[in-house]
């Protein structure tokens, strides 16, 4: 009888561990799903604009397209300048990653990352 009880027991706190695991292992796949997600969604709002960098200065920057037009992007401080920035040069032809809309009047606060072409 004694035997039938350890058992018992020992069954049910294997039960309750699997159960455990399942539970953990689902919030996980629900974490890894909704970054991905959140992840997707902000590549998807990162725009791009090709032209030549007309000028570079600490904390901002203006490339003119192929159509003569030139938009102007600013960032906060030279440690939060767009990936990149470093590695580009007046007269370069870049591509500018960026999130929000380019205005010809206001400068883009969201370069992402700025790269040769």
């Amino acid at each position: 009888l004694m035997f039938a009880f350890v058992i018992a027991a020992v069954t049910s706190a294997c039960s309750a561990q699997t159960s455990t695991t399942a539970a953990t292992t689902a919030a996980q796949a629900e974490t890894t799903k909704a970054e991905t997600e959140t992840s997707t969604a902000a590549a998807a709002d990162t725009q791009s604009f090709s032209g030549v960098l007309e000028s570079k200065k600490n904390v901002s920057f203006i490339v003119t397209g192929n159509e003569g037009v030139s938009y102007g992007f600013t960032f906060e401080s030279e440690n939060q300048a767009p990936e990149g920035y470093d590695t580009v040069n007046e007269g370069d032809n870049v591509i500018v990653y960026y999130e929000g809309e380019l205005s010809e009047v206001d400068a883009n606060l969201g370069a992402v990352s700025i790269e040769k072409q």
